[in-house]
């Protein structure tokens, strides 16, 4: 019998198809808002404005700086795959290789917006408008992941492996236009990783326990939380340009990672 275990969620901008397998903390979860927030100009309910949370026995909150540089550095490393047209699955696949796939940066801004959801030890997404940010007018993605058991450890490889292999429900002909191509598994994580025009990331997270998962309490749980900009997952549009690697930059291509865009 596992003793752990782990759940995803992905917003998708457009259609606001989310998927939710959340926790039950014995918590009722209750959002009151600061009056003199600053954030509340993009919506009332922005993450950044809220001032309660349904996590009990906070243990640690955010990233250290060698977390912030291994998530980026994943994220970074599975775009590159994909843009190499080095990723062999699919459904089916293999994925097309990327002519404007660009470099993600990590964006502290939308880190800390996301630290600010999850802050809350949320069961779902908060609102689009909710992880808006002042210093780019786009908007914004999520992806989210909770883990429950018994280790302290941090799981985002875990997390970054989860999102991403749902790569194996893709069929290569979704890359041209998201959306046109009914699939009855979850691919909204893998999307919004790969999306082209991203360029942004910002995460946080949380770590707390007890919490009750399936009637069961487990010691350490976690909340992680990733902010994209601009926002994947848009029906209609590619989910990036297919063609030779990095043979559509603008900007020039990446020194660090091989097919990927500046």
């Amino acid at each position: 019998v596992s003793n752990q275990g782990g759940a995803l969620a992905a917003e998708l901008t457009t259609d606001c198809e989310c998927s939710d397998e959340g926790l039950d903390n014995g918590v009722t979860v209750t959002k009151p808002h600061s009056s003199d927030c600053k954030y509340s100009l993009f919506s009332k309910d922005h993450s950044m404005c809220l001032t309660e949370s349904a996590c009990s026995n906070i243990r640690v909150q955010g990233l250290t700086e060698a977390e912030k540089t291994k998530v980026l550095d994943l994220h970074n490393q599975y775009r590159a795959k994909v843009a190499l047209g080095e990723e062999t699955r699919g459904n089916p696949g293999p994925q097309p290789s990327a002519s404007n796939m660009r470099q993600l940066s990590w964006n502290d801004e939308l880190a800390l917006v996301a630290q600010a959801w999850a802050n809350t030890c949320p069961t779902d997404h908060d609102c689009s408008a909710c992880r808006r940010i002042f210093q780019h007018d786009y908007q914004v993605g999520q992806n989210l992941f909770w883990h429950w058991g018994w280790e302290a450890d941090e799981k985002w490889d875990e997390a970054m492996s989860g999102f991403y292999d749902e790569v194996a429900d893709v069929p290569e002909s979704l890359v041209k236009a998201y959306g046109t191509v009914i699939i009855y598994n979850q691919i909204g994580h893998y999307t919004q990783i790969v999306w082209g025009d991203t360029n942004a990331v910002g995460c946080g997270s949380v770590s707390y326990g007890p919490c009750k998962r399936e009637g069961q309490y487990y010691e350490h749980c976690k909340v992680y939380s990733c902010n994209y900009g601009q926002a994947g997952n848009w029906l209609g549009l590619p989910i990036y340009n297919e063609g030779p690697p990095a043979s559509d930059c603008p900007r020039g291509t990446s020194e660090e990672y091989s097919g990927l865009c500046l």
